[in-house]
């Protein structure tokens, strides 16, 4: 039985040569508020798309409602074939990840209010929606469906995270792996300066950065760099995924074999994230920090180098099958 590992706050310190400290950049997650009006519009982006012996994005761009909208929520549907292991999968928009998470050994459904995201969305316009997922299984592999929903919902809308006036992506599951840097991106703000940005980081371990909490002594530490100064920072928290397994040699499962997956891997980690235990299995929740007042003046105008760097000094090296996966957005308000 899967042990749940408690998903804990860090406090967290910038570089030195940046003169800034950094506020935290904690994982987050919780229940997403039930809407309680019929969608204005419901896109299928991914429709029953098999993933099989693949990995990689697939999407298309989609027609925003023209009407007022001021929920949006992505909804992933992923039903294996045969015992699924501990598998990722995302979803993007525009470029900008809003979405990462590990399979359960069972079929599951993640429901993720978007609207925070909602200046991606433009009104009338149209946006690329991308979903990622990989299967090494046999069988027909992994079969995901995704769909975005459209809300006016009054009632609820204050409820959730208000829309940022500009979304900006760095990086979108750029391969990372201790010691470091992904290429520098140039961004551009457009709107004047914020009066308050946060940066979200997505962020996965694979390869023998899967276990890294076992010698936790120095924990993989990201930051995010903008003309060189560092304005975020996200430090790894425990995460365990789905890794042990109740089906045959062969992969494929009785009916006893996915009722205990299903307990083990899905119904029991819903039921922990409600009160705030995240066990690493589902959706991942994105790490977000408070960009300093100090640094805001660096968001606006540009081209500005934005570039993700992975601190040196965690367990493991640069080669190997040291993996992380790392996304990052600044969103300003």
């Amino acid at each position: 039985m899967k042990i749940a590992l408690l998903l804990v706050a860090a406090a967290l310190v910038a570089p030195s040569a940046a003169a800034l400290v950094l506020a935290p950049a904690l994982p987050q997650e919780g229940p997403d508020v039930p809407t309680t009006t019929a969608p204005i519009a419901t896109v299928t982006v991914l429709d029953h798309e098999n993933y099989s012996f693949t990995a990689g994005w697939r999407g298309r761009a989609i027609d925003v409602p023209q009407a007022p909208f001021d929920r949006v929520v992505l909804t992933w549907h992923q039903a294996p074939d045969r015992d699924p292991w501990d598998r990722t999968f995302a979803a993007s928009v525009a470029g900008v990840e809003v979405l990462r998470g590990t399979t359960p050994r069972a079929e599951f459904n993640v429901t993720k209010d978007v609207t925070r995201y909602s200046a991606l969305f433009p009104r009338g316009g149209q946006t690329m929606v991308e979903g990622y997922a990989d299967s090494w299984v046999g069988g027909a592999g992994q079969i995901v469906t995704l769909t975005i929903s459209f809300y006016r919902d009054a009632a609820t809308s204050a409820l959730v995270a208000p829309a940022a006036k500009q979304v900006v992506g760095v990086d979108r599951f750029q391969p990372m792996c201790i010691g470091t840097s992904a290429p520098p991106v140039d961004v551009t703000f457009a709107h004047g300066k914020p009066h308050d940005a946060t940066v979200e980081f997505y962020l996965s371990g694979h390869g023998d950065q899967e276990f890294w909490w076992l010698f936790p002594e120095s924990p993989p530490t990201f930051t995010l760099l903008v003309d060189g100064q560092a304005i975020a920072t996200a430090v790894a928290q425990p995460a365990s995924y789905a890794f042990v397994g109740t089906g045959q040699a062969d992969g494929t499962q009785s009916g006893t074999d996915e009722a205990i997956a299903s307990a083990a891997w899905w119904t029991a980690p819903q039921a922990l994230d409600v009160v705030g235990v995240h066990t690493g299995v589902g959706e991942l929740p994105a790490y977000v920090a408070h960009v300093p007042p100090d640094a805001l003046p660096l968001l606006r105008g540009g081209p500005h180098a934005a570039q993700l760097v992975l601190a040196d000094d965690a367990l493991g090296s640069a080669s190997g099958s040291c993996v992380w996966y790392a996304s990052a957005a600044i969103l300003t308000d």
